[in-house]
């Protein structure tokens, strides 16, 4: 995973492999799913993420499955929380509960 190359800001992807390449504006855009342009304008520019909201409405436009702008966005938080320096996830121990095997645990766990 550490190396793995960074993943894109959703709203990178929106523009270049959406918008650029369809000769749409972020005004047409944000016109057609019914959304403020500077909000739009902030997804695109990486400062705000993608909300399930607005991903099902990119998703209808540009004929998408309904998860595919959220799912993009999910996965960008993901991998961002995973490497953030001030992450405490990593000190974390897993709980096992006392007369368990961590066998046991995993299969309570995939349950």
């Amino acid at each position: 995973m550490s190396n793995m190359i960074p993943l894109e800001h959703p709203g990178a992807i929106l523009l270049e492999e959406f918008i650029e390449p369809l000769g749409l504006t972020p005004y047409k855009v944000a016109k057609e799913i019914g959304i403020q342009q500077t909000a739009l304008g902030e997804i695109l520019k990486g400062k705000r993420g993608i909300s399930i909201y607005v991903g099902l409405k990119l998703a209808k436009f540009f004929g998408m499955s309904e998860e595919y702008f959220v799912k993009l966005q999910m996965q960008y938080d993901l991998d961002k929380a995973k490497k953030s320096k001030n992450s405490s996830i990593g000190k974390i121990i897993p709980f096992r509960p006392k007369g368990r095997k961590p066998s046991e645990v995993e299969e309570l766990q995939e349950a």
